[in-house]
């Protein structure tokens, strides 16, 4: 869409209405082709599952790379984080959001799926991991759902409805339930979610609610009947929060509808009502590896061991599946492991190196040439600052390392970086230099 309106209104009106992009006049000739041959491509690839460079073909379907008559199969998640990088071509990934492709990918092993849902799902609990592997459907996506625009008629109208957005959802799929017991078969809606911080902007149940509306709104197309509601899908939503401040590790929420009878009688049929469900599971990095959680270890642990950024060997961590936990160590499950632990143990030397590399020299010599301590958060000083935060939000080291890492070593400068780090979130919880973030006072005085 080209227009000359440019107010961020404008713009998120275009998108509500189904526009694919949107540039505002004067338009750049150049930039204009560059946008087109983009979504040109990005369509083919969504289309076809295919990415061809050269004479290279990459097949998503058959997890293939073939060049002319010759045709090699990739292990699955090598092979989709190399679909995800060539995408994007010209794109810099960042380590942190080749973790959150990896947590997709591992998502979408049946084995690990299975061992969540056993203890999440209401009507799986009377089923064994193995069992539950048997019924996950072998076609399992974490791709993007893109729900269509709706049409909507009145009795006096008849109009064109903004589609109800984008959601992207890490893995979903629908799961035909057997009888089991005296137990009757059923088909319910599964999304998983993995969220490696967490939102101080909202509650993550909010966005929870959200996703369980969509997994039951696309359902009136495709399951419903008419006017014939009997067939409507319980829908769970299941978030699995990574990287939780430690007051919060070992967390479960689960919210469901309730009856409340205010007069009358009550309804028997509680399947009429008790169609979706949303947990949130809370876990931490700086849980100890080798300690079990007192309530939900089953559950828990095998999360945290996964997904977590531990700094524990992917031996370790492997081990600890495969032996306490029942968890088959598959050649795929086992380079998910490696993949996540060296993504991990990668981010943690990166931010070590950067944190020397700004904390050696600037900020103290500022500090010296104001000849007060408040001269530290002076400059460059201010970066290291930053850097220092940084450390502390994505890894599990102490705050007296982080300190040594970006060059505080007197008393007198680490006192005045603790206080300012407890003023800062002190001034709104949840909050540090006006931004969300996942350090606690707790954490900073402990």
């Amino acid at each position: 869409m080209v227009s000359a309106k440019q107010k961020t209104i404008d713009r998120k009106m275009g998108y509500l209405v189904g526009i694919d992009d949107y540039m505002s006049k004067p338009v750049d000739e150049e930039e204009f082709i560059l946008k087109i041959k983009a979504l040109l491509r990005r369509a083919k690839i969504n289309d076809e599952r295919k990415i061809r460079i050269g004479d290279v073909v990459l097949d998503y379907d058959s997890f293939t790379v073939s060049r002319k008559d010759e045709v090699v199969e990739l292990p699955k998640k090598e092979f989709e984080l190399l679909y995800k990088l060539l995408s994007y071509p010209g794109k810099i990934f960042t380590r942190i959001q080749l973790m959150d492709e990896i947590c997709k990918v591992l998502l979408s092993d049946m084995q690990i799926l299975a061992h969540i849902l056993k203890y999440v799902v209401d009507e799986l609990k009377d089923f064994t991991v193995e069992e539950i592997v048997k019924i996950i459907p072998s076609n399992i996506t974490h791709e993007p759902v893109y729900p269509g625009n709706r049409v909507v008629k009145t009795s006096s109208n008849e109009s064109i409805i903004p589609g109800e957005g984008l959601l992207r959802f890490d893995v979903c799929f629908e799961l035909d339930i057997p009888e089991k017991n005296s137990q009757n078969g059923c088909k319910i809606q599964i999304d998983i979610e993995a969220q490696n911080s967490i939102y101080n902007t909202y509650e993550i149940v909010t966005r929870g609610i959200a996703y369980t509306s969509r997994l039951i709104s696309k359902q009136v197309k495709t399951v419903i009947d008419g006017d014939n509601y009997q067939k409507l899908q319980k829908s769970y939503s299941i978030w699995l929060m990574l990287q939780a401040p430690l007051k919060y590790d070992g967390t479960i929420r689960t919210y469901h509808i309730q009856e409340e009878v205010l007069s009358g009688v009550e309804l028997k049929e509680k399947g009429a009502y008790d169609k979706i469900k949303i947990a949130t599971i809370y876990t931490s990095s700086k849980h100890e590896v080798s300690q079990k959680y007192e309530k939900n270890d089953e559950l828990l642990r095998p999360v945290m061991l996964l997904f977590g950024m531990s700094g524990r060997s992917a031996k370790e961590i492997k081990e600890i599946l495969e032996k306490e936990y029942g968890f088959k160590m598959s050649n795929e499950l086992k380079e998910g492991v490696e993949n996540m632990c060296n993504l991990a143990q990668g981010l943690i030397v990166e931010n070590q190196a950067i944190g020397r590399k700004i904390g050696k020299k600037e900020g103290l010599i500022e500090g010296r040439k104001a000849g007060k301590t408040e001269g530290l958060l002076e400059g460059r000083a201010k970066e290291k600052y930053e850097i220092l935060i940084n450390l502390l939000e994505q890894t599990n080291i102490s705050l007296k390392q982080v300190m040594k890492i970006v060059g505080l070593v007197k008393e007198e400068e680490i006192k005045e970086i603790t206080d300012k780090l407890i003023a800062d979130l002190s001034l709104k919880e949840g909050y540090i230099n006006g931004r969300p973030t996942n350090i606690t006072i707790e954490r900073i005085i402990g």
